[in-house]
């Protein structure tokens, strides 16, 4: 949790100053790759389905942070199914989701999934202290993007975040 609010205040400028030239389709296939044992822990499936040579100009430890951060959240809070991680390159931008068939995000917790410390229901997991996705919108933003999420309780949820392509 320490370093989680030494990110949050050391804020989008560290971020941003160290960019290089990140291969995202790599980048994404290794988070997967990562997080696939603690998926499978749960009796889930953990696909990525990414184009190949995605390249971005980017913080490429920000990038591993924000896509582990909803990847986990996606693990978290499926109890069946799958997560999915995904790629639409278009107009020299590409659109990465993370999609899960969990249980979605009720609508007035929506507006506040974003904010430091919030946990829409404790009761649904013990770990955790309401930064991860605080965290990783600070990410989007310091990248010139944002993260939208598109959830209906009982139908899954899913994240995405637009970048553009060098």
């Amino acid at each position: 949790m320490t370093e989680d609010l030494l990110t949050l205040a050391r804020g989008e400028q560290s971020l941003t100053a160290q960019t290089e030239g990140v291969d995202l389709s790599t980048l994404l296939e290794d988070v997967a790759e990562s997080l696939t044992p603690l998926a499978e822990a749960k009796g889930l499936s953990l696909e990525c389905r990414v184009q190949p040579d995605l390249t971005v100009s980017s913080n490429r430890d920000g990038l591993i942070r924000l896509f582990v951060n909803l990847v986990d959240n996606a693990i978290k809070f499926t109890e069946s199914g799958s997560i999915t991680v995904f790629t639409r390159a278009e107009a020299g931008t590409v659109r990465i989701s993370v999609r899960d068939t969990g249980r979605g995000i009720s609508p007035e917790h929506l507006d506040h999934i974003f904010d430091r410390f919030y946990r829409a229901n404790t009761s649904l997991t013990k770990t955790g202290a309401g930064l991860g996705l605080a965290i990783a919108l600070q990410i989007a933003h310091a990248h010139g993007s944002d993260i939208t999420v598109d959830s209906k309780p009982g139908n899954g949820t899913t994240f995405s975040i637009t970048l553009p392509l060098l």
